[in-house]
């Protein structure tokens, strides 16, 4: 909800305060989001479709930054309370499954990783229980093919649009970190 409210406010009205505040939110939901605040940065310091100078560009990262900093300080400080250092989210010392556990001794993120990601993300099925007859997930992904298949419309996106090109240059960047991890994220 927070992403979505920062790209309607980055496609709209660019206040940095609150494009910083609502990226900090979505990222306190999901770490990578923290790679969507470029965009919202950039969003406010374009005006009409052309660069501001590099005082405004210098004032558009400061207000975002400001506005997303409260996020990252209760992020550091709940981590710090929660597992004694600010820079442990606990997902290095989750407890997994003995396959994942194998997975992980080649890196928590690697390209080793990157396609069973893919499958899982493009490609995997749900999986038949019965009876009675169940269709669900696995717990481990399902095909945003299957789940969203709307996604599909954006390729009728008008592709040189500057904001479009930023909105998926972001997308690439907030996607790279579940390519790269070991456990991968459910679609």
């Amino acid at each position: 909800v927070c992403s979505l409210a920062a790209i309607l406010e980055a496609s709209g009205r660019r206040r940095g305060l609150l494009l910083g505040a609502l990226g900090g939110a979505a990222f306190l939901a999901r770490a990578p989001l923290l790679f969507a605040l470029p965009l919202y940065a950039w969003a406010v310091g374009v005006r009409d479709g052309t660069q501001r100078s590099a005082r405004e560009g210098a004032g558009a990262v400061a207000l975002v930054a400001a506005g997303a900093l409260p996020a990252l300080a209760f992020a550091l400080w709940y981590n710090a309370v929660r597992f004694g250092s600010p820079t442990e989210s606990g997902y290095a010392i989750a407890a997994l499954p003995p396959f994942l556990d194998a997975l992980r001794a080649q890196g928590l993120f690697s390209i080793a990783h990157v396609p069973r990601n893919l499958e899982y993300f493009l490609l995997h099925p749900p999986v038949v229980d019965g009876p009675p007859l169940y269709v669900r997930p696995d717990g481990f992904g399902l095909s945003v093919l299957l789940t969203s298949p709307g996604l599909l419309i954006g390729a009728r996106a008008r592709t040189l649009e500057p904001f479009l090109i930023a909105c998926g240059l972001t997308t690439l960047a907030v996607f790279a970190p579940s390519l790269l991890d070991v456990m991968g994220r459910k679609s």
